[in-house]
């Protein structure tokens, strides 16, 4: 670990494993079927017009399950993502 980010108090007292071999990736693209909401925020909108695809708006979501899996111990997965984004109402603009 760099000296950069041993400095950082984001890290200090924190365990990672930067060492890790087999990175978990997760593609958006592997997920059309999964509904996700988004433009919450903008009126005049159906429920069907508001609703696309972890495929055609889950980047975000995708980083997040990448994140969690490799700066921590735990697994985010896709469908979780999508409900906290959702409950949080992260994807409120088009």
């Amino acid at each position: 670990m760099n000296a950069f980010v041993k400095n950082t108090s984001f890290f200090q007292g924190r365990k990672f494993n930067f060492q890790r071999k087999n990175i978990k990736y997760v593609n958006q693209n592997d997920y059309p079927r999964i509904p996700y909401r988004t433009r919450a925020k903008v009126e005049g909108l159906t429920d069907e017009q508001r609703t696309t695809s972890v495929a055609e708006s889950g980047c975000g979501l995708c980083c997040a399950c990448m994140v969690v899996d490799c700066l921590t111990d735990k697994t985010l997965e896709i469908e979780d993502s999508v409900r906290l984004s959702e409950e949080g109402v992260a994807n409120h603009s088009p």
